[in-house]
């Protein structure tokens, strides 16, 4: 028998948008196909190492019902692979289980359709598959994500727990590898370096996933390593500004000395960069705003196709100098840019912020409305379902 070779991949966010950016523009067209160039990428990989399995531990679309381009450049990737013998084991993630009784997602066509050589987990369920290269059998335990609203923090560890228990007690043949895939939080994992992250899921221990070869993780979007077999692949492309400067791509597995060796794989991006990468461009009290900005801007150095977050602080007086910096940007061949002001007056104190999204007038509704009459449990519950049906409505 040959080496097993196993690609673990997550979060492909497919068809996600940047905020001022239209999916249908020429420069929304742009910004889709960075993603699929990801798996061109990962498919080519695949093939030239002669991978047995991908594993997709959730997230491969941004939302439920994602446009038909986007959905139709996924299924010719998954036929790519399959049609050469490559077994691709996916689950649901936060963002391909559907919040509402009336909804479903398009996820599940994949799995009605029963293409061959693919296996779609939207509960959790196990499979023994023989690789059509190596030969090596593999029992993949599959836990796609699990929406948290009705359990309290103990009873959804308890739930997640027993399922894994259920799983591992189904009898089943002569196996060489147990790979658990899960699309959870679990303790111990860093969210974002950087920025700070509301992710509102409740931690699951270590301990549940310690007894594997390896467990293959998805939700966080930070490629990490928690133990030597246990990891989070990571995005394969950045998606917002709070994955700013991390390093995305996946994690290649193979057979070393009698277990599973995992390796990270970088996939190139483009580059995100927040200017200025501290604090903010200081304008107030500037007769002149306009053009040191320009000239700000004219000195920057490798921001060409970039996409940029460019953050002033002006006196409530001011008008945003949306001209200027639009032409100087241009000149600098920038792909796109957010701006983000910051208003002082008096003695330093803000008083206005530009950018709010939806997502944080929702919390802001839910946490003054109901601060007297949900307990902080139930709250922050609400705050995450909500956030999440949101995100599927974008």
């Amino acid at each position: 028998m040959g080496v097993l070779r196993i690609a673990h991949t997550a979060d492909y966010h497919l068809g996600v948008s940047l905020r001022g950016l239209s999916p249908v523009s020429e420069k929304g067209r742009i910004r889709i196909q960075d993603f699929l160039k990801q798996l061109d990428r990962i498919r080519e990989f695949v093939l030239d190492r002669g991978c047995d399995f991908l594993v997709i531990a959730g997230d491969v679309f941004h939302t439920i019902r994602p446009n038909p381009y986007v959905f139709d450049e996924f299924a010719k990737f998954i036929r790519s692979l399959t049609v050469e013998k490559v077994q691709v084991v996916c689950i649901a993630g936060t963002h391909d289980q559907p919040r509402t009784e009336t909804s479903e997602a398009y996820m599940k066509a994949l799995e009605d359709v029963g293409a061959p050589n693919f296996y779609f987990f939207r509960k959790p369920g196990v499979i023994t598959l023989k690789g059509n290269i190596s030969g090596k059998k593999v029992r993949f335990l599959c836990l796609p994500y699990i929406p948290q609203t009705m359990f309290k923090p103990h009873e959804y560890i308890s739930s997640v727990e027993q399922s894994i228990r259920r799983l591992l007690s189904e009898p089943v043949e002569s196996y060489d590898y147990t790979v658990a895939v899960g699309h959870f939080y679990l303790e111990g994992a860093i969210i974002r370096e950087h920025t700070p992250s509301y992710i509102g899921d409740i931690p699951l221990p270590l301990r549940l996933f310690n007894g594997f070869d390896a467990s293959m993780m998805g939700h966080i979007h930070r490629h990490q390593f928690l133990t030597g077999k246990i990891v989070y692949a990571g995005s394969i492309e950045r998606i917002d500004f709070g994955e700013e400067g991390e390093e995305k791509g996946f994690v290649y597995f193979e057979e070393y000395e009698g277990g599973l060796r995992g390796s990270f794989i970088r996939l190139p991006c483009r580059p995100m960069l927040t200017i200025p990468r501290d604090g903010f461009l200081e304008l107030r009290g500037r007769r002149n705003y306009e053009a040191v900005l320009r000239e700000y801007i004219r000195s920057l150095r490798g921001i060409e196709d970039a996409i940029l977050r460019i953050k002033m602080r002006l006196d409530p007086s001011q008008v945003i100098p949306s001209r200027a910096l639009e032409e100087a940007l241009r000149s600098k061949k920038v792909f796109h840019w957010i701006i983000e002001v910051e208003r002082v007056g008096g003695e330093a104190k803000p008083i206005e912020k530009k950018v709010f999204s939806l997502e944080d007038y929702f919390k802001h509704y839910v946490e003054t409305v109901f601060k007297h009459r949900l307990d902080p449990e139930t709250m922050r519950l609400v705050v995450s379902e909500g956030l999440k049906i949101l995100k599927e409505e974008d």
